[in-house]
């Protein structure tokens, strides 16, 4: 399964109790999920992440290279999914609010049996056009979601997480990048 994080999923975490200062093993352990390419975040979505905290862009900005989906977004899915998910004619001002929520979910679309949508947005299905929210949008295009809860559980993330992880594979995906960047 390729999990596709919605800016919202990391920012939430950073401003929560798993930020850089409090838990540093979730964002080693979160670097390490991104190079083994378990989970990305599309390109227009990484877009999005504007983080004031100054230890959280370093790791973003230093990260890119692993933490992008180096995929091109396919437009017609994007259109699909503004049409069906969000309604046709949006106005501009629902086009901004909706932002890059409809590349994240056609990245998902593309191989719905392979990919699921990670999202901290909550289920609000009484909302309408540009006020959906990303779960109702996934559940109508039957996709797979999770909030990010759901995402830390799915992937069993421990603070001794590499106590559990091979050395072979900490070695793989923890150092042997030419490109590889400080975590902190």
């Amino acid at each position: 399964m390729l999990y596709l994080l919605d800016s919202s999923s990391v920012i939430s975490v950073q401003n929560t109790d798993y930020s850089h200062d409090c838990v540093p093993e979730f964002w080693e352990w979160l670097q390490f999920q991104f190079r083994r390419g378990v989970c990305k975040i599309p390109p227009s979505i990484f877009a999005e992440i504007k983080p004031s905290d100054e230890k959280f862009k370093n790791w973003i900005t230093s990260n890119e290279r692993s933490v992008v989906f180096a995929r091109e977004e396919n437009l017609g899915l994007v259109r699909k999914v503004v049409a069906e998910g969000y309604g046709e004619n949006l106005s501009d001002v629902g086009l901004e609010k909706i932002g890059a929520d409809p590349f994240l979910i056609a990245s998902a679309l593309e191989d719905r049996e392979r990919r699921a949508v990670v999202t901290h947005e909550a289920s609000k299905p009484s909302r309408m056009r540009a006020n959906r929210q990303i779960p109702d949008i996934c559940n109508e295009l039957d996709i797979k979601w999770m909030n990010t809860v759901g995402f830390i559980k799915a992937l069993n993330f421990k603070t001794k997480w590499k106590n559990e992880a091979s050395e072979s594979e900490l070695d793989r995906y923890s150092g042997s990048y030419p490109y590889d960047p400080q975590l902190f």
